[in-house]
């Protein structure tokens, strides 16, 4: 006996011994007199008598059990039974080793039948025993490797049939329960079959091993589980599968319409807010909710030629869109022209300007100074750049809670505090095109100069407000400008600005610009100027015009004002392509023609 059973069976006599002791105790309890009372004394003698009178035939008189007496019943019932159980043990053991050496007989046997079978004579008397040993041992050995493969094939079973979970999470089909039910139907057929061989006698399955039968062919009835099995699982992992793509679009669904609500929310709160914030300056900003609709409701008359597609503005923006593509040469375009009144096309390319920013997902922010009643100052100028950012982008006011405060709008009451504001607004785009249109509208700050004894240049002010935001966003920042009065690089010396002059006055005429690359090279070599480029224009001249030469007398000479244009004409190297000869006002033959400059007008090189 190891030392793990020894261990184990002092256990059991332990847990014996007190449990006698507790039955022993109780009965003790019973027998013992009860000092308290005749009633309880007399139910105490009822109960005996009643335990007594069910005993059969017990002589003995009672008495209390003690410890010593308890231990000695013990160890005997103990002894008792341990020699009944090592008696039975034994008896195994020996039947296990005989069939053992029987076995290893009977296989040695068949391993060496083929020697054996050279040395049996070929006598009847012989060769018909030798044939019924021989199959009575083949018997045995079937009988044997049968009963020794059923544990295997119990394990087997048990390992390869999954875990069907499928009831938790799916809905029966008739399928599935077809199939279970065919699942069933194999199992038990397989244990039916398996505990009919065991219910069998040691000659019957014998005989079973003598004649084999597919009854009890084992092999065969577990392939019918498994296959049953297997064909369960896949119709659950089926139908799993089906459930999971039906709740995973359920849950997309959802989430869908929560990242809608979410976003609808957000968007409402960040319109609130914004709403919030511009309602701080009260009247200083505009409908910026409406501002561009109604601008784009006005009907503007300008000509075809006036055009900002025709007058040749679109060259010189794209010019300026090419210097500023290096950052060191960023600058604000400046576009001024004179036109007797015909300013209209500058407001409508800016509005023009708007649009396509907007078309394109572009951050654009814009402030139309020619308005209706009262004139814009500066600082309202630079207000309504920062509102019409919050009403385009409301939701950068939740992203940048310390930028967009309300204590911050409240302290922007002067043009350096908006400028400030400005700038830190700014400062959370990634890009943003800024338009100003007729920057010459607007009225100078009551507050730059409460006594009113200097008026100061608003022009001057908003083009140093422009040139801080230039220089703070050179790469991210594109700003665009519009006035009536002509500006050059006198009137704003060593700021970072590109002008684009746009002549209106003189009609019929055609407009091209040309780029100056010695003036550029003339600027670039002035170490206290910024990058300054000016895009001069050059006139092409449709109408007749005369000029010195004459047929009738080659001495005449026309009017001096005739002539100067004619020399300003050729000295600036423009050529006549129809001369033609006219009769003057003193009935003078004279040459009219056409000028133009070669290789720079548009239209003669088409």
């Amino acid at each position: 006996m190891t030392k793990t059973t020894r261990t184990t069976r002092t256990t059991e006599i332990i847990e014996i011994y007190a449990t006698a002791l507790r039955k022993c105790k109780e009965i003790n309890q019973e027998l013992n007199p009860d000092p308290f009372g005749d009633k309880q004394r007399h139910h105490g003698r009822l109960s005996w008598g009643r335990a007594t009178k069910s005993r059969v035939a017990n002589t003995e008189q009672p008495q209390a059990y003690d410890a010593s007496r308890i231990k000695e019943l013990v160890e005997q019932e103990t002894d008792r039974v341990q020699k009944a159980q090592d008696s039975r043990n034994g008896d195994a053991e020996w039947t296990a080793k005989v069939k053992d050496v029987a076995y290893g007989v009977i296989r040695l046997t068949q391993v060496l039948k083929p020697v054996i079978d050279v040395f049996v004579p070929h006598s009847p008397e012989y060769t018909v025993p030798y044939a019924c040993v021989w199959i009575v041992f083949k018997g045995f050995l079937a009988r044997r490797e049968k009963k020794d493969s059923i544990p295997d094939l119990i394990k087997s079973l048990s390992e390869d049939l999954p875990i069907f979970d499928a009831y938790r999470v799916l809905a029966p089909t008739d399928l599935m329960k077809t199939t279970l039910a065919e699942l069933y139907i194999h199992g038990a057929d397989f244990l039916w079959r398996l505990s009919e061989y065991y219910s069998y006698s040691f000659f019957g399955q014998l005989t079973d091993g003598l004649l084999p039968r597919t009854k009890y062919n084992f092999s065969l009835y577990q392939a019918n589980v498994k296959r049953a099995a297997d064909r369960l699982k896949t119709i659950c992992e089926l139908g799993n599968m089906a459930k999971q793509d039906a709740v995973k679009n359920k849950i997309d669904w959802m989430a869908s319409s929560t990242r809608s609500h979410s976003t609808i929310s957000r968007l409402a709160q960040a319109q609130h807010t914004s709403s919030d914030l511009i309602d701080i300056w009260d009247d200083e900003v505009g409908d910026v909710e409406h501002e561009l609709r109604l601008w784009g409701s006005l009907r503007f008359s300008t000509a075809a030629r006036d055009h900002w597609s025709q007058n040749g503005i679109l060259g010189c923006l794209s010019k300026w869109r090419a210097l500023c593509e290096d950052e060191s040469n960023a600058s604000i375009l400046w576009i001024c022209s004179e036109g007797n009144g015909r300013q209209a096309w500058m407001t409508e390319f800016s509005l023009d300007l708007v649009r396509v920013c907007r078309a394109q997902g572009q951050p654009v922010t814009f402030a139309l100074c020619d308005r209706p009643k009262a004139k814009w100052t500066p600082k309202q100028v630079l207000k309504q750049l920062i509102a019409q950012l919050l009403h385009q982008n409301p939701e950068g006011v939740l992203s940048n809670p310390s930028v967009f405060s309300r204590r911050s709008f409240r302290r922007a009451t002067t043009f350096q505090a908006t400028l400030d504001l400005l700038l830190s607004v700014i400062g959370t785009l990634e890009s943003l095109v800024i338009v100003i249109d007729r920057l010459d509208l607007c009225a100078p700050d009551a507050d730059a100069d409460p006594a009113g004894t200097q008026q100061p240049d608003t022009m001057l002010t908003l083009a140093l407000a422009l040139t801080v935001l230039m220089s703070t966003y050179p790469q991210s920042l594109r700003i665009l400008v519009s006035s009536a009065r002509t500006a050059g690089p006198q009137s704003l010396p060593g700021l970072p600005f590109s002008f684009a002059k746009v002549n209106t006055r003189r009609r019929p005429r055609k407009r091209y610009y040309e780029y100056s690359p010695a003036k550029e090279q003339e600027d670039s070599d002035d170490p206290d100027a910024l990058c300054y480029v000016e895009i001069n224009m050059c006139n092409y001249f449709e109408s007749k015009m005369t000029f010195k030469e004459c047929d009738a007398d080659p001495k005449h000479v026309v009017t001096r004002r005739t002539y100067d244009k004619c020399e300003e004409a050729k000295s600036t190297g423009y050529v006549c392509d129809d001369p033609e000869p006219t009769k003057g006002a003193n009935g003078k033959i004279i040459l009219t023609g056409t000028y133009r400059k070669p290789g720079k007008c548009p239209r003669c090189l088409s």
